[in-house]
């Protein structure tokens, strides 16, 4: 196909349109340049019944690069915000940055690859995390239903959590502080998440 696109790019002399090579130009580009593949999930926040904020989560996958954005807004008592960066190479993590902001203030964690092991700060306390490789992210679970994995890693807590499958495709995530969320899909989209918060329980609802 790129062959016969540049056998009539030659046969196109000074007399004709500029237009028509620069249209040519586009075209063989849009073969040459590989296509990214995008999902975009939209999610309203419930407390108590009211919208109290929103998630929105994108994954865009060009060849062998994966990238996650995750937007968060929660308003309860104050605004919490929450901007997650997750940067996957053959489906291994390579390097995640979350931001969580609480009244003004930022808590920052920072996960990098450096090939047997990951550095981790978490709010500007540093570690190392003893694995060569992390395939399972808590931020794929907005994507794909975690079938048979038991244990994940947080990006907003730098370090691995307990997974458990509870059955009719409902999973258990067990936080640092014991807390528990449980995430439940259909046909294997997330379709709501339930938090277990200090004030009580919210609900993140799939949208569109």
């Amino acid at each position: 196909m790129l062959r016969v696109f540049f056998c009539i790019f030659r046969k196109i002399g000074p007399e004709r349109s500029v237009t028509m090579k620069y249209l040519l130009i586009l075209i063989c580009a849009f073969f040459i340049v590989k296509h990214a593949d995008a999902q975009t999930q939209q999610y309203q926040i419930v407390f108590a019944n009211h919208a109290v904020g929103f998630v929105n989560a994108k994954q865009v996958q060009q060849g062998s690069n994966r990238k996650i954005v995750i937007k968060s807004e929660f308003r309860i008592l104050g605004s919490i915000t929450t901007n997650l960066e997750v940067q996957f190479t053959d489906n291994i993590l390579d390097h995640a940055r979350n931001v969580r902001n609480k009244s003004g203030t930022d808590e920052i964690t920072l996960t990098q690859h450096t090939g047997n092991s990951y550095n981790i700060s978490h709010d500007n306390e540093k570690s190392v995390l003893p694995e060569a490789a992390v395939l399972h992210c808590v931020s794929e679970l907005y994507f794909t239903e975690p079938a048979h994995i038991t244990s994940i890693f947080s990006e907003a807590q730098g370090q691995i959590l307990a997974l458990k499958a509870l059955g009719e495709s409902r999973y258990e995530l067990t936080l640092p502080d014991g807390k528990r969320n449980v995430y439940r899909y259909e046909k294997g989209k997330l379709v709501e998440v339930e938090i277990n918060h200090t004030f009580g329980k919210a609900y993140i609802r799939l949208v569109s």
